[in-house]
């Protein structure tokens, strides 16, 4: 059975750190437009299929109500994906909740557990299950944190604070 996803929709388009081009000429530059009313006669407002050689997703993915919404669509429109995200393995997390009994602070960037945008925490093992159920093909795979050199070569779900991967159809 196919599980159809939402439709996505283009709300807003913003530039920042742009100071060189007005943000009007860019936005006049672009194939895809702002979503409008007569958008299902034009056909603004949708990203068509490969419009992208990348998508990119950094440190975002957790904080999604259906992340398999937002990697589907960022695969269908672009070849290559990066993505990156805090891993809850992380052997820090896992002392933090067995010592104190709470969710780890550091990775909430110091938020308590009911005011942070984080709904979908997930290890890196997860993300790998996710890829291979759905025939992502992972790329490249890159480990951050004080312990990346050791994530590198031996247990990555412990030792990778963060981590970052990239990924084609």
């Amino acid at each position: 059975k196919i599980k159809e996803g939402a439709k996505v929709r283009i709300g807003e388009i913003r530039f920042t750190g742009n100071t060189k081009v007005k943000a009007s000429r860019l936005l006049k530059e672009m194939e895809t437009k702002k979503w409008w009313m007569f958008s299902w006669l034009t056909g603004s407002g949708n990203f068509k299929d490969d419009q992208f050689d990348y998508a990119i997703c950094n440190v975002t993915l957790q904080m999604v109500m259906y992340p398999e919404v937002l990697l589907s669509e960022m695969r269908r429109i672009s070849r290559f994906q990066i993505i990156s995200f805090p891993n809850f393995a992380y052997f820090g997390n896992r002392f933090d909740l067995m010592f104190n009994g709470c969710m780890p602070r550091p990775m909430l960037h110091s938020y308590s557990w009911y005011n942070t945008g984080h709904i979908h925490q997930l290890s890196v093992r997860d993300f790998k299950n996710y890829c291979h159920v759905n025939n992502w093909k992972i790329m490249k795979e890159v480990n951050l944190g004080c312990f990346r050199k050791l994530a590198d070569v031996c247990l990555q779900n412990f030792f990778s604070k963060e981590s970052i991967f990239l990924l084609s159809k």
